[in-house]
């Protein structure tokens, strides 16, 4: 009895085996996307995978460390000189410790019955004492109600006499702020049998006795200001004193063994630990008792409640050294990966290139074994079975239109023209004076910023410079007398600056985000080799993403119309039927990766900007609500901008690809008002090209001083420095808003602002 025909293909499906074809495919169109997708995966691997996480080491985080502090300083206090026997606590310079700022003493205390000092022990009777919980915070009830006063009468309690009275207002030691912290830590990673300590090593140029520590001046300096701490974290010190607090000093060690044991350094960065929750108790304090005779014998104590600030030194690491087994697996990972370029290529020979059948009949063939001839197990030959069945194309309604009567707007051909010049000259004047002002400062005086600012325009600019071609186009009623050539790079140079700037404005964001909300942490990502790779693959990236209307576009004359129209041509590239799931396919992409993903990336960059300076100027009494108003109004006005001039457009293109997927119920009406506006809002992103330099740029006064110097044909000197702007995440220097500090100095931990885009 022979098996069913199922399961006799079942089977044989099952012990079948797959060998891969080779087919070369002369065609340049897919040669570049495989290429193109094979250079981005091994762009990644190299200059993410193996240079930037080192993917090639072997790790070590199991860190072991120890840490010795010692605090040196002279205070005054109630009349007193205080020094760090009577202020650190505990006394042993261990990680954790305590710098007592304010306390409350209560004298003489014995031990006896007196009336309780808190006000929710008031009473008139000593029923009224009754009926309360026995135990106080100073001691227990004894049921009696006496007198505290000549007016006034409360619980008695017995324990230490007299209670304490904790609500006085009493000084705080100010001189704290420039007491001195030494920290002496040692490290080993035990894989490596690595050690290192974070004092400066000979030759370092590091003075040991004489260097305060600075994040930009002297950071390896190991001795800190107790002041500088408290700034470094965010906190006010005055404040701090008064209150209590606890403040992390955390020292990184993420070190390279393969690199010179000299360039394992320390780094330092400073938070607060103890306002990461709303606690209805704010502040740190405790207290101690100091225990002594009385001269007929008794015991007596002096009860204090300090107030200080508790500094943790946390220390955290890793290392890395190289290792042949994580080398060799992450460049097969690597060279594997590269096989997703042949992925891709197979997916639009087998679904949109012309001749997908013929590529299919080559690409897939069926073969049998010789023992196959007379074996009920296997499927009879069928060297084209799949390949001959007729497949149904989807089209996507693009034929719908042909029965709309489109009527151009009359004021059109005049008035986009017109937009286009304005754009133009306003552009060409404003993103030249961006260049000039960026390199005109030389390379000392720029920051990480000027490098997105610098790039931007060009961008802008070279954009821009097209305008009077599109500007002739729309006024001669959409004919292209230009030629090919020109439509296909006007068109491309359109394209590399949407996603070029906003690219830009994307790492500018970033570039914010980096230097306010992660000032320390990110110092070595703000570098000016960073900002040279980050250009190089923004421009990359927006170069390989327009390269469609550098293939596509094309000027020829359609529907036997005399004027030339500079349209995009899928025919030489798609299958018959597909051009419309080219066009939906390439509107959607540009659509998510020229706006929805860089706005998205922008407005999480600014909201967390927005957040810590709301944050800061909270903590300032005179002017914070007024410089919170002001940065936050020029954050709104930087996204609304962008969003605002692109929006727009990439709305108009979305409802016209949801109609085209009839998604949307076709409507001529709908379309043709769609195609009338589409020009329009082509120009409001046209726009945006000379709205960024004023926008980005004007809001720092070192710009307009230099704009200034400029028009009055002088040259320019120093200029403002700063903008009204949070810099870098902490306060301004006593002097005011970034101006002089004390001595007329200004602080190089200020100098970074918020824009300087």
């Amino acid at each position: 009895m022979s098996l069913p025909r199922s399961s006799t293909r079942w089977v044989s499906n099952f012990f079948s085996y797959e060998t891969t074809k080779s087919v070369v495919v002369k065609s340049w169109v897919v040669g570049v996307v495989n290429r193109g997708v094979q250079l981005l995966i091994l762009a990644y691997f190299i200059g993410w995978v193996f240079l930037h996480e080192k993917a090639y080491q072997v790790r070590d985080t199991a860190i072991e460390s120890s840490v010795v502090t010692k605090v040196k300083g002279v205070g005054r206090y109630a009349g007193q000189v205080m020094d760090t026997a009577d202020y650190v606590t505990p006394p042993q310079g261990t990680s954790v410790f305590v710098v007592v700022t304010k306390q409350i003493r209560t004298e003489d205390q014995a031990q006896g019955v007196c009336p309780e000092s808190e006000a929710a022990f008031h009473c008139s009777a000593d029923r009224d004492c009754r009926e309360l919980s026995p135990a106080t915070s100073n001691g227990v009830l004894t049921g009696r109600c006496v007198p505290y006063n000549t007016t006034l009468r409360t619980c008695e309690i017995q324990g230490w006499c007299p209670p304490e009275v904790d609500t006085v207002d009493v000084p705080v030691m100010l001189e704290a702020e420039n007491f001195t912290l030494l920290i002496k830590n040692s490290v080993r990673f035990p894989l490596f049998g690595f050690e290192k300590t974070n004092l400066p090593p000979p030759g370092s140029g590091v003075e040991l006795g004489r260097c305060r520590f600075h994040p930009q001046l002297q950071p390896l300096c190991p001795i800190l200001r107790l002041g500088d701490v408290a700034r470094l974290a965010g906190q006010d010190f005055p404040a701090l004193a008064a209150t209590g607090g606890v403040l992390g000093i955390k020292i990184g060690w993420v070190c390279d063994l393969d690199r010179a044991w000299e360039r394992c350094l320390p780094r330092y960065s400073f938070t607060r630990l103890d306002s990461l929750a709303r606690t209805p108790a704010p502040g740190y304090n405790f207290r101690h008792a100091r225990y002594y005779r009385w001269p007929d014998g008794s015991q007596r104590r002096t009860l204090i409640k300090a107030f200080g600030i508790r500094f943790d030194v946390l220390v955290y690491g890793s290392a890395g050294k190289f290792g042949i087994v994580p080398t060799l697996i992450n460049t097969v990972a690597a060279f594997t990966s590269i096989g997703v370029g042949t992925v891709l290529c197979d997916i639009i020979l087998l679904n949109f290139l012309k001749g997908a059948e013929h590529y299919k009949a080559r690409k897939f063939e069926e073969r049998h074994s010789p023992q196959c001839d007379n074996n009920p197990l296997c499927d009879p030959p069928a060297a084209s079975a799949g390949m001959e069945e007729a497949t149904d194309a989807y089209t996507y309604g693009f034929d719908n239109d042909t029965d709309c009567e489109y009527a151009e707007w009359g004021p059109s051909l005049a008035l986009l023209p017109t937009i286009y010049l304005l754009v133009f000259l306003l552009g060409t004047t404003g993103n030249g004076l961006v260049l000039w002002t960026v390199f005109k400062g030389g390379r000392d005086r720029r920051r990480s910023a000027d490098t997105f600012i610098a790039n931007l325009a060009v961008a802008d600019l070279t954009f821009v410079v097209t305008l009077p071609l599109w500007a002739a186009y729309a006024w001669l009623g959409y004919h292209w007398p230009f030629g090919t050539a020109a439509c296909k790079v006007s068109s491309y140079l359109v394209f590399v600056n949407m996603y070029a700037s906003v690219f830009c404005l994307t790492g500018l964001s970033f570039d914010r985000y980096l230097a306010i909300v992660r000032p320390l942490a990110t110092a070595k990502l703000r570098s000016r080799v960073s900002g040279l790779v980050a250009t190089v693959a923004l421009w990359l990236l927006a170069a390989l993403l327009a390269l469609p209307a550098l293939v596509l576009r094309r000027a020829a004359a359609l529907g036997g119309d005399t004027k030339i129209t500079c349209y995009m041509d899928y025919g030489d590239l798609a299958a018959q039927g597909t051009e419309g799931a080219w066009e939906v396919g390439l509107g959607l992409s540009s659509t998510a990766l020229g706006f929805v993903a860089p706005f998205a990336v922008m407005l999480t960059c600014y909201f967390f900007i927005a957040r810590t300076v709301a944050t800061h100027f909270r903590r300032e009494r005179a002017e914070g609500p007024r410089k919170r108003k002001r940065l936050l109004t020029i954050i709104t006005v930087l996204v609304a901008a962008f969003g605002g001039c692109w929006l727009p457009f990439h709305l108009v293109k979305t409802l016209y690809v949801l109609m085209d997927l009839e998604v949307l119920p076709w409507s001529c009406a709908l379309h043709t008002f769609l195609n009338n506006l589409h020009p329009y809002c082509t120009g409001i992103a046209y726009i945006n090209s000379c709205l960024n330099p004023f926008l980005y740029a004007f809001f720092d006064p070192r710009f307009r001083h230099a704009c200034a110097a400029l028009l009055c044909c002088r040259t320019p000197g120093p200029g403002p420095e700063r903008s009204a702007s949070y810099s870098s995440g902490h306060s301004h220097p006593p002097g005011g808003k970034g101006g002089p500090g004390p001595g007329g100095k200004l602080d190089p931990a200020t100098q970074e602002t918020l824009f300087r885009s």
